[in-house]
């Protein structure tokens, strides 16, 4: 039955001991559902898993793959992820904001290596790239000479860092920690969006995306479908929907705790913008 026990995904305990999170069917496929509209992917995109599976955040994902007739390709190891993606010539794949830092450093590193002019190309093209992505980010038009300084570093750059990702990557997801702001506008200057979300295993785990054709920076995105975000009188962020746990295994103290009149308490401090994007800004506990 939809109400069905799934799935029991421990918690870290990070705050205190692990706690097994129940999930049902209806939880993970009503969070699957959603995610796959949102993420805008079809049978033609092709995907490098390389996260571990035992963690709520790529779990889902790769359900979402599956139902989008996404194929899906695992990366050897953690460390052959650069050759990997240099063989699969993904569309799209998953990620914790550190591997985005650690692209972003080796790229940086690898361009700065260059002498004379070509050097100063490639820094003359960074800056103006970021100038795009932080334009984009934050709803506004690069402007006529952001716009074409932007289209000279992409023949002259750009279009080369790209083909070093496979060249076919229509945009990468960020998940389970905060992304530097620096490091979404790089990115999205060059080309490749990163696309972040928000949630916790108690939600199957999506809350919230920000949409691959509207992102914006320093946020984590809007609501996913059929998901309510509030706002508590402390800041505390809520959420209620169809992906929300049935509780936490042998621990109803803790789940009275967590969910209270329908509502999750994420432990997690936030605004909502008039948009809907939604910002972490602190931790409760």
């Amino acid at each position: 039955r939809p109400d069905a026990l799934a799935t029991i995904i421990y918690t870290s305990g990070t705050t205190g001991q692990p706690k097994g999170v129940m999930l049902s069917h209806a939880n993970l496929a009503s969070n699957v559902k959603a995610g796959a509209d949102v993420l805008q992917l079809s049978e033609q995109d092709v995907a490098l898993s390389f996260l571990p599976l035992s963690h709520s955040f790529e779990r889902t994902v790769s359900y979402i793959y599956l139902l989008a007739g996404v194929t899906v390709v695992f990366a050897e190891s953690m460390e052959t992820i650069a050759r990997d993606i240099a063989q699969v010539r993904p569309t799209l794949f998953t990620g914790v904001p550190r591997l985005y830092e650690k692209l972003h450093a080796r790229i940086i590193e690898k361009g700065q290596a260059a002498e004379g002019f070509k050097r100063a190309v490639f820094s003359w093209a960074v800056g103006a790239g970021t100038a795009r992505g932080k334009a984009e980010l934050g709803g506004r038009s690069a402007g006529l000479l952001g716009s074409l300084q932007a289209s000279i570093a992409e023949r002259l750059v750009f279009a080369r860092i790209r083909d070093g990702l496979g060249g076919r990557v229509r945009y990468m997801v960020s998940g389970s920690a905060p992304l530097p702001v620096a490091i979404a506008e790089f990115f999205q200057g060059i080309g490749i969006p990163i696309v972040e979300g928000y949630g916790l295993t108690e939600t199957s785990p999506i809350l919230t995306v920000n949409p691959p054709d509207a992102p914006r920076a320093g946020t984590v995105g809007r609501a996913i479908p059929g998901v309510e975000l509030r706002i508590a009188a402390d800041g505390e962020i809520l959420a209620r929907g169809p992906n929300i746990m049935s509780g936490y295994y042998h621990k109803p103290e803790a789940t009275a705790e967590a969910l209270q009149d329908g509502w999750f308490h994420t432990g997690d401090i936030g605004t909502i913008d008039e948009d809907g994007y939604l910002r972490i800004t602190d931790r409760k506990k």
